[in-house]
């Protein structure tokens, strides 16, 4: 048992919570700690991308849940996002930067999203999280 390891858990949010609830209780249950940004103290001189960032550093592990439909939010940052990924995207960046394991979560093609609204609301990041979902699956990232 891997007991006491910090566990970053990112994702979506509003689409992924049963998910991420199920992904904690599991953490908690192996003797790890999980860590979200929803539970994060705000810190006021810093924003959220700023903050997750330095969650992701904070972390052992780094778990990401990737909706099959939504590609989350984009911080406009220049310094912290100069591709304009979302928060999620971004996170994993820093986590391979830093050389924390990665273990991915890719929701099936086939889970409808909770709405027609959800899925024309994020019609226009198609393409980013078809591209964020195939990076994220690829076989020559897995962490040995």
């Amino acid at each position: 048992m891997l007991t006491g390891k910090k566990v970053m858990v990112s994702s979506t949010y509003r689409d992924l919570i049963e998910e991420r609830t199920a992904v904690a209780l599991t953490i908690a249950g192996q003797g790890m700690v999980p860590l979200f940004m929803e539970s994060d103290a705000a810190i006021p001189n810093r924003g959220i991308l700023e903050n997750s960032l330095k969650m992701v550093a904070e972390a052992d592990i780094y778990l990401v849940i990737v909706s099959n439909y939504r590609y989350g939010q984009t911080v406009v940052d220049p310094a912290l996002n100069p591709d304009g990924c979302s928060v999620t995207e971004r996170e994993f960046d820093e986590a391979e930067k830093l050389g924390k394991p990665i273990c991915a979560f890719l929701l099936d093609d086939d889970v409808p999203p909770p709405s027609v609204k959800a899925a024309q609301d994020e019609a226009g990041n198609a393409d980013k999280l078809a591209k964020f979902r195939a990076r994220a699956e690829d076989p020559k990232r897995i962490s040995k």
